[in-house]
């Protein structure tokens, strides 16, 4: 509440050409304002502070990201509009330059493909590699990574099947982008999710468990007490108890 109160009197302070004399401090303002009333629970306040944000053409995709966040997370967990969070993601990601699938059939076919191939690439990839991976710092890199995650999350809780298999064929390109431009916060637990998809839908049960011990190496690096927690879970609750012996 207290932020809240902050971002509000910080606002009232700009001035009236804030856009335009202090675009960097504004754009602060009203993006922490949007997440600040979004966990709050003031959804018409959050949603002032979004369309005030994503309203302005001077500004860039990538620098609205925060506003994009507050806003789609409003719609998928606050309002249960799953389908209208899945839409704007996907264009969200389009002008970040990341086509995906819509339909169900082309993603069907899709995330099929996507998965074998990730897997294939995982198995010739020796662990020395998985050990030296460096850090992804590309501010575009890290937006898209997130925004596909945030994406992945919604399509599997909106429980329907051609979504499920758009949150399949998200989490075989995290884990393309973690091994072709390097480690992220989710890196870790995408890949648990790609050693459940390798045991659930390929039943292969030895490469479930080598990517599983892939997933624990990198969890290592990983920063993210949430994404660890995620990642344990996964690995000790679904793929270790059907694979160890």
């Amino acid at each position: 509440d207290s932020c809240s109160k902050y971002v509000s009197k910080g606002i009232d302070m700009l001035p009236e050409n804030k856009w335009a004399s202090c675009p960097d401090l504004t754009l602060k303002l009203f993006s922490l304002g949007a997440e600040a009333e979004g966990f709050l629970g003031h959804q018409s306040k959050m949603e002032s502070y979004c369309n005030e944000v994503l309203s302005q053409k001077s500004i860039s995709t990538l620098r609205k990201k925060d506003a994009y966040m507050s806003s789609i997370h409003s719609m998928a967990h606050a309002e249960l509009r799953y389908e209208d969070a899945i839409d704007v993601s996907l264009d969200v990601l389009k002008s970040l330059g990341i086509r995906l699938p819509r339909g169900d059939i082309p993603c069907r076919a899709q995330a099929m493909v996507s998965l074998r191939r990730t897997v294939r690439m995982i198995k010739k990839t020796p662990v020395e590699v998985i050990d030296s991976l460096p850090v992804m710092t590309d501010p575009l890199k890290l937006a898209t990574t997130e925004f596909i995650g945030n994406l992945g999350a919604i399509a599997f809780l909106s429980g329907k099947r051609k979504f499920a298999l758009l949150a399949m064929l998200l989490d075989t390109r995290q884990v393309q982008t973690t091994l072709s431009h390097g480690l992220y916060h989710s890196s870790a637990s995408s890949l648990a999710v790609l050693a459940m998809m390798t045991l659930s839908v390929l039943g292969d049960v030895d490469t479930a468990l080598c990517i599983g011990e892939y997933a624990l190496k990198m969890q290592e690096k990983i920063e993210s007490e949430v994404e660890k927690a995620r990642t344990t879970f996964i690995l000790y609750n679904i793929i270790f108890p059907h694979v160890k012996t």
